[in-house]
């Protein structure tokens, strides 16, 4: 499989590791696990085509809105956009079409959903098995393990895409809890890395926390430059190489990743002032809701917010902001994630005078000091 433009295979370059999930029979609840660059989202989404010929109904459930936005840029090209949705809407609608009123929630925020009071409903009036659909679910680890526990009542068959090794948030799922909640009949594993160069894919192993997912294969394809860290006095210095390789580079897919909501709207607000086409997305803000992965503007995200995005090249800035307990099997995997969504060039850098405590310790055969 080859993703050089950022496109899907086709079904002829599928591998064979990826025919195996596509000849899943399409009743039965199944696990998918891989690490990132293996193929899962491109597989749920083969998947979720086969139900719809089948004539099916399918909800690819995710857990953010940005990759839901960006799943649907792939889904209209096989003609089923409109199933994809996340995780909180689905679950929402699903209550209200079938008990008429919004699911029941503790007082402990948005999504705090009362899980006890939903299984107790499930049990009184359980919904009719005819009325239920297929799920398939991207990023499977963010969702609650209760939801998992629901499947039962809420899905006719459910396939679970997923990776230990991408949590970024305190509230995850390991894949043994999810194979024994969704009772699967199979657990299939994704190994080959079809997304990174190889000298992008050594420096993410940096960061591997141990988790049992694993590492990919280490790819055959490379690409030069390989990773670079660059020292700046300001972030002045940083928005002004990355201005002049949007500038030159128009036609790539260019994203920064970023650890805070002000750093994203400071670059923002400085790119477009240099007249870079740049977009972000920052929930709850109704002016940055939407990102149009369609073109190859510069995007702007938050680290909460990668899981399941790639990007042409990458800048990962002002890492003197990550915690320096760099032993920490938290923060180890917020950066392999963040750095195994860059496909060809990955860009970190930091503002002040001494390198970070996070790539002091990486070897300048894998990160080039610049």
């Amino acid at each position: 499989m080859t993703d050089a433009n950022d496109e899907l295979p086709s079904y002829e370059d599928l591998t064979e590791e990826q025919d195996e999930i596509y000849n899943l029979p399409l009743d039965g609840n199944f696990l998918v696990s891989g690490p990132p660059g293996s193929g899962k989202s491109v597989m749920a989404l083969y998947r979720a085509e086969a139900l719809t010929i089948d004539d099916r109904t399918p909800s690819i459930l995710m857990f953010n809105n940005v990759l839901k936005q960006y799943t649907q840029r792939h889904a209209t090209k096989l003609g089923i956009e409109d199933n994809v949705e996340t995780f909180h809407r689905w679950l929402s609608e699903f209550w209200r079409q079938h008990y008429y009123v919004r699911p029941p929630k503790l007082g402990g925020g948005e999504w705090g959903y009362d899980w006890a009071a939903l299984l107790s409903q499930f049990f009184n009036a359980p919904p009719q098995p005819g009325a239920l659909n297929d799920l398939l679910i991207d990023e499977g680890q963010d969702m609650p393990l209760d939801f998992y526990r629901l499947t039962p009542w809420i899905c006719s068959n459910v396939t679970v895409f997923a990776d230990e090794n991408q949590q970024l948030r305190d509230e995850n799922t390991t894949l043994k809890e999810i194979e024994a909640a969704i009772r699967a009949t199979r657990h299939l594993t994704l190994r080959r890395n079809y997304r990174n160069s190889i000298e992008i894919a050594k420096l993410a192993r940096h960061f591997y926390a141990g988790a049992p997912t694993g590492v990919p294969d280490l790819p055959t394809r490379s690409w030069r430059p390989g990773p670079m860290l660059t020292h700046y006095n300001s972030d002045h210095g940083f928005v002004e190489d990355v201005t002049t390789y949007a500038k030159t580079y128009g036609n790539r897919r260019i994203g920064i990743a970023v650890p805070t909501k002000r750093l994203q709207i400071r670059l923002l607000n400085q790119l477009t002032h240099r007249k870079v086409s740049a977009e972000t997305y920052v929930s709850g803000d109704a002016r940055h809701s939407r990102l149009d992965f369609s073109t190859p503007s510069v995007k702007i995200i938050s680290f909460a917010s990668l899981k399941g995005l790639q990007f042409d090249t990458l800048f990962v800035p002002e890492l003197q902001l990550a915690p320096p307990d760099v032993t920490s099997a938290g923060v180890r995997m917020r950066y392999y994630v963040v750095t195994s969504r860059a496909r060809n060039e990955l860009y970190l850098s930091y503002t002040g005078d001494i390198e970070p405590p996070l790539v002091r310790d990486i070897p300048a055969a894998i990160l080039t000091r610049r």
